[in-house]
């Protein structure tokens, strides 16, 4: 079956006043597939995906969404459309439960006030998929940075995105926690398009099926696992070879 293109990014610019933080000529992102954005640091993998998402306006070139122009759309219409962002520092509701913090993206789908059992009952669901059931009632605030990182990605799936695009996911995570999330992203991906920037090789090893790697805001590599490791530029600018 031939590839979907579910994100396509053609002349993407961004400069931040006389810095060029992002020069991509060509991105596709593949319905189905788990794509890792790698890269040293300063690459501009985060102000890459904050381009897909509409976090920041592009300085020139056109982004794609299954093959509807979103150059110009802001962040929540683009939410409203399928793609779910978290960010490389949390931005979690440190004042609220964790049932509330998952709660709030659910009702952008339930939002019927008949339908509240349905909204507990995908809440919950939610917070079980991550671990976090057990302290649904908990503080968001009161949690270890690593819960912080699993609550962000439980609001990013209640919105039952159809691109889920995670910055540094399991930064904090214990080791455990980390085969945990492993596990999660397989199963997220059976529904979900998913696009993670990770530092962490042996994630990224585990679960990406395409590579990306940045350097200097330009696209240095695109391949498989296998094709990156042995990549010698690639080796040279960040695997350390």
């Amino acid at each position: 079956m031939a590839a979907i293109a579910q994100i396509q990014a053609e002349g993407l610019v961004k400069d931040f006043g006389g810095l060029r933080a992002v020069d991509v000529g060509q991105f596709t992102l593949n319905k189905g597939e788990i794509r890792a954005v790698i890269g040293p640091n300063g690459a501009g993998k985060t102000t890459f995906v904050s381009l897909l998402c509409g976090r920041f306006p592009p300085s020139a070139g056109r982004i794609m969404f299954g093959g509807k122009d979103i150059t110009a759309m802001p962040a929540h219409d683009r939410v409203a459309l399928g793609i779910a962002y978290t960010f490389q520092i949390t931005s979690i509701f440190g004042n609220l439960s964790l049932y509330d913090n998952v709660a709030l993206p659910t009702q952008r789908r339930i939002t019927l006030s008949s339908e509240r059992s349905a909204l507990k009952q995908s809440t919950m669901a939610t917070l079980e998929r991550v671990g976090l059931a057990d302290r649904a009632q908990e503080t968001a605030s009161a949690q270890s940075y690593g819960h912080q990182r699993l609550l962000e990605v439980a609001m990013g799936l209640a919105l039952a995105p159809k691109v889920l695009i995670l910055d540094e996911p399991t930064q904090g995570l214990a080791d455990s926690e980390i085969t945990d999330f492993i596990a999660l992203i397989k199963d997220v991906a059976r529904e979900t398009t998913v696009m993670l920037i990770e530092h962490n090789m042996q994630v990224v090893m585990a679960l990406a099926e395409q590579i990306t790697v940045l350097d200097g805001g330009r696209i240095l590599a695109e391949g498989s696992p296998d094709e990156i490791r042995s990549n010698k530029a690639v080796q040279t600018a960040y695997l350390g070879g």
